[in-house]
């Protein structure tokens, strides 16, 4: 395999070269809260991640950070030749003040259809700050999006691996900054090669093999420098 790599890689973990995985999903609203939402997403999320919820309502959108609370696998689905893993997520809302509140509140009331009403509540909605999940129409108009830490094994002109709490399916497309050496930012769109589960990691963590398929010609630039720095170390 490595006999046809069209550029030679290089070990760099030992430099703490790290970088973000950007990505924005649609996902599909199950219900929500004040406090919370639960939805599906064609993902596999980290529980303790901290994402971005952006809702739509009326010509207006409302961002809301949120950490993911829990997560299940809820189904398969066959897509283009590809299986499509179907997850259901809970994520709890962060960084709550009381103009945010107040946010939440109207967009429930402006787009609620019925609500789930748990035991001993009255069922009048004297507010909506009770533990109650609302259904809303519109439920896929919203996207939820974030940034992926990972740390950078291996490294050439064409691709590197890496590892990351994340999850990806081989061939998706995704956008990726890093930091090489001494300030040098660079940004690119990346293909999933490979995506491989590291044995005895808890929380599990993943070696992710990429391609480097967008890149502009002076970040590709400063990646040449980086690594003929590497090999002049030699």
């Amino acid at each position: 395999m490595n006999e046809r790599r069209r550029h030679k890689r290089y070990f760099v973990n030992f430099q703490d070269i790290h970088g973000k995985i950007l990505f924005s999903s649609k996902i599909q609203i199950l219900n929500i809260s004040v406090g919370g939402v639960a939805f599906t997403i064609d993902k596999s999320l980290n529980i303790g991640g901290i994402y971005v919820l952006r809702l739509e309502s009326k010509g207006r959108a409302l961002h809301l950070r949120g950490t993911i609370v829990w997560s299940r696998l809820l189904k398969e689905r066959e897509q283009d030749g590809k299986t499509i893993l179907i997850y259901t997520v809970g994520m709890k809302f962060i960084s709550l003040g009381v103009d945010r509140l107040n946010e939440i509140e109207t967009f429930i009331k402006e787009n609620v259809i019925d609500y789930q009403r748990s035991e001993g509540l009255s069922p009048a909605m004297s507010g909506v700050r009770i533990h109650v999940r609302f259904h809303i129409k519109d439920p896929d108009k919203a996207t939820l999006s974030c940034d992926e830490d990972f740390s950078v094994k291996k490294i050439s002109q064409s691709g590197m691996l890496i590892d990351s709490h994340y999850i990806f399916q081989s061939n998706d497309s995704v956008p990726m900054a890093m930091t090489l050496l001494e300030g040098q930012d660079i940004a690119f769109w990346a293909r999933i090669v490979s995506c491989n589960e590291m044995k005895d990691t808890e929380p599990k963590r993943y070696e992710i093999g990429i391609e480097f398929v967008d890149m502009s010609d002076t970040d590709r630039g400063k990646l040449r420098a980086f690594i003929a720095s590497i090999e002049d170390k030699k």
